[in-house]
């Protein structure tokens, strides 16, 4: 019993993270545009349509089905690399401003995270990572953002929570 409860407990409060976590990244694709590197946002489109194709032909999609879809998809990877975009160059920009930084550490646990998702032996998994420089910086740059956007939900929690305790005075007041 104490095993099932503690196991809801955790799932509830990963979704409340969770939850709390694509709140703020709904603000920060909600504010106000500005110029994004092009090819950053055609790179990341390539990215996000080569991904998508490939989990619908895991999926079972036929390849026609996919070439009469081919300019719907593009069209759909386009908006979300955009959005990828502006979300990497806000969290970059806070980071830098609030100095987080990734450490050895940090990288270890994302990669055997990475590891056990992908059902692979966690040393081998790095071993395999550690040819492929750009895959270390993308997993380093995820580990950047994973942290930033975990320090601004804790000052979203801290603001909140002083609002309420400054609602609390006034009512003591009235």
């Amino acid at each position: 019993k104490k095993k099932v409860k503690d196991d809801l407990l955790s799932r509830k409060e990963r979704e409340n993270v969770d939850g709390k976590r694509s709140q703020i990244t709904q603000k920060f694709i909600e504010l106000p545009d500005f110029p994004l590197p092009q090819q950053a946002v055609e790179d990341e489109a390539k990215a996000i349509f080569q991904s998508n194709v490939q989990r619908a032909m895991q999926q079972g999609a036929k390849q026609e089905d996919m070439e009469s879809k081919r300019d719907e998809m593009w069209k759909e990877s386009q908006v979300q690399a955009q959005a990828r975009v502006k979300i990497t160059i806000i969290l970059g920009r806070i980071a830098e401003i609030e100095k987080v930084e990734v450490t050895n550490e940090d990288l270890a646990q994302a990669a055997a995270r990475e590891a056990m998702m992908m059902r692979t032996e966690p040393q081998a998994y790095v071993e395999e990572l550690a040819k492929d420089q750009a895959r270390i910086n993308r997993l380093r740059q995820d580990v950047l953002h994973d942290k930033t956007l975990e320090l601004v939900a804790s000052k979203a929690k801290e603001k909140m929570e002083d609002q309420v305790e400054k609602e609390d005075k006034k009512e003591k007041k009235v």
